[in-house]
């Protein structure tokens, strides 16, 4: 499989059960995501999934490959997360005031997580 989209085209034919639900899922038109669909199973040369009234189940194979599209999903969605957030990470020098009581059972115990999390940032 050499194309994300069509990956993502099978995840939402699988989730929902439904090519007009995949479609609208998908923000495209069901004869889009039909086409997709054929696309795939003429690569692989198997059925995918089965049409049945009202709806669309995974063959074995479809189920395989759906595992697949998943593991590759949640890569893409870590990647996306980390790379996210690179440019706008918190640095410098920040000075807290506060009354006792918040500062000793709340920012003293939230500290090692804060500045794990932003090593830049001075307290």
């Amino acid at each position: 499989m050499d194309n994300w989209d069509d990956l993502r085209v099978l995840l939402a034919l699988g989730r929902t059960g439904s090519i007009a639900q995949a479609a609208r899922k998908l923000g495209v038109n069901q004869t889009t995501v039909t086409r997709r669909l054929e696309q795939c199973e003429a690569r692989f040369g198997t059925r995918l999934f089965e049409r049945v009234r009202g709806g669309v189940h995974p063959t074995d194979a479809g189920q395989d490959l759906m595992a697949h599209a998943e593991r590759v999903e949640r890569e893409v969605l870590a990647a996306q997360s980390r790379l996210s957030g690179l440019n706008q990470r918190a640095e410098g020098t920040v000075r807290l005031t506060s009354v006792p009581l918040l500062i000793n059972h709340i920012l003293v115990p939230a500290l090692p997580a804060l500045l794990s999390d932003h090593p830049n940032l001075n307290l």
